[in-house]
């Protein structure tokens, strides 16, 4: 193979890596209308749906994104078992839930008891809720936790809290999860 052809297919591989990392590092950086198709799609990926509930003035879901979402190997993580989407409770408009049901996001979020923000809430490819998270997470290390704990089933046995604590980090959790939480505005 010549030179140039070489050069083309490693710049080709590089752009094809650049794009995957940046995928991976980009959790619930979709915002859909039709939640009922992205978990649709999860269970044909063979996927669980994870939905981040934010606001635009919320102090904890911005640093949620910066300190949490960013992280690679959480990124990793995560994308291995879920498919994320976000959804802005400032937002006007009405969305699909996962079971098909179309209304407000404000009111979506209030018939899953989700007080505040930032929130997330993992659903089966049917649209079912299996758990929903609501309060800030520590760290990446914290969210990839949370991804196993629902994946595996764990929330059907015990509390996230007691799982942490068997992870070694309960201790530094539980006094970040007695922190505030951005109330949804009415």
């Amino acid at each position: 193979m010549s030179a140039p052809h070489r050069l083309a297919r490693l710049l080709a591989a590089a752009a094809l890596a650049l794009a995957a990392g940046l995928a991976q590092a980009e959790l619930f950086a979709t915002t859909a209308v039709d939640l009922a198709r992205e978990s649709a799609q999860g269970g044909r990926d063979g996927k669980l749906l994870a939905v981040l509930f934010e606001q635009d003035d919320c102090a904890a879901c911005r640093e949620l994104r910066q300190k949490v979402l960013g992280d690679k190997a959480t990124g990793q993580a995560i994308a291995a078992r879920y498919r994320t989407v976000a959804v802005d409770l400032s937002a006007a408009g009405e969305l699909v839930t996962p079971d098909g049901k179309t209304l407000p996001a404000k009111d979506w979020a209030a018939r899953l008891r989700v007080p505040g923000t930032p929130a997330l809430a993992f659903f089966d490819a049917r649209g079912r809720l299996l758990y929903r998270h609501v309060g800030p997470l520590a760290d990446g290390r914290e969210l990839q936790l949370l991804g196993r704990y629902v994946a595996s089933e764990e929330y059907e046995r015990r509390p996230f809290s007691d799982y942490l604590r068997t992870q070694k980090i309960g201790d530094r959790v539980s006094a970040l999860q007695r922190e505030s939480v951005c109330h949804t505005k009415s």
